[in-house]
């Protein structure tokens, strides 16, 4: 009877944590944290059960992963645990699963092996899918761009692309109409500017003008997809999030259009990025509003930014 309670309070603490690990801030990540020690302490209570011993090093790893609270190390011990059990259960999906986050651990840290990981993942867990298949494309495409194979990195990019039915070859305004059609649009939220950094860092290798007119058609899309996700985005937050992207979008995208030499293309970036700070100083008046702020705080801060400008 006292097994099953704690089997209980095991499975709700386990549940809680990766419910947090689902919140992409400091304060879950750390909730998420407390929770799965709580059930890994339990385990030393009532013994191992496998598929339970997975999933706590599985999400342990992931939480670990996280910018908040990274800790490399600790992450890569708990992913390979989770592999092993994983291993045991003869559970191919959960094999991918950990085999999977290893690579994107290794990402930008270590690519030689952040390749060995996802390279096995795509080929020997290859599952029927297309958010993972994307998801695991996309992150090779990233790796292979930090090792400078860019034609790789193209190659996997533009299959993970087709795996959530995207097609890469066809006009922008086509292109536009799959993005709004599509259901994974912010999935898609890296994949369009990566390609563009990728294209146009391809050009700086080979002063190829199609690379530059790539990478001014995937930075159209990013920005395109980006709008698409701003007009369903309520929360200050979250708009500040998406202007953060996008300016890196413009930064760039401007960058390639004045290499090619294109005035109405950089104009176009230009006044997307001047529409980008005029909202959110618009955004940031109405926040500090909403905050019911003194108003001689709100005069003082104006005071002093002026200060500043002068």
């Amino acid at each position: 009877s006292e097994n099953r309670n704690l089997k209980d309070v095991q499975s709700i603490c386990l549940n809680l944590a990766v419910a947090y690990n689902l919140i992409d801030n400091l304060d879950a990540t750390y909730s998420g944290i407390l929770y799965i020690n709580k059930a890994e302490f339990i385990t030393q209570k009532i013994g191992h059960r496998p598929i339970i011993d997975y999933k706590i090093c599985f999400t342990k790893a992931q939480l670990f992963s996280k910018d908040y609270k990274r800790d490399i190390d600790l992450s890569k011990k708990y992913y390979r645990k989770a592999y092993s059990y994983a291993v045991n259960l003869n559970d191919s999906t959960k094999m991918r699963n950990a085999l999977f986050g290893l690579g994107t651990l290794y990402n930008t840290t270590d690519p030689d092996s952040s390749l060995k990981y996802l390279l096995t993942t795509v080929n020997k867990y290859y599952v029927k899918d297309s958010i993972s298949n994307y998801l695991c494309l996309n992150a090779l495409s990233e790796t292979f761009a930090h090792k400078g194979m860019l034609e790789k990195a193209i190659y996997y990019s533009k299959l993970g692309l087709s795996e959530i039915g995207i097609k890469t070859n066809v006009s922008l305004s086509l292109a536009f109409s799959q993005i709004d059609r599509s259901n994974f649009k912010l999935r898609l939220k890296y994949a369009f500017p990566q390609l563009g950094s990728i294209y146009l860092k391809r050009w700086e290798l080979n002063v190829n003008r199609f690379d530059l007119d790539s990478s001014i058609h995937y930075f159209n899309l990013a920005d395109h997809n980006i709008d698409m996700l701003r007009r369903t985005s309520k929360a200050y937050r979250s708009k500040l999030f998406w202007r953060q992207i996008s300016t890196d979008i413009y930064g760039k995208a401007l960058r390639a259009c004045y290499l090619k030499q294109d005035p109405e293309q950089a104009w176009f970036f230009m006044e997307k990025n001047k529409a980008l700070l005029l909202s959110q100083d618009k955004a940031e008046l109405q926040y500090r509003q909403s905050l019911d702020l003194p108003l001689e705080f709100l005069m003082r801060e104006s005071e002093l930014k002026e200060q500043l400008v002068d």
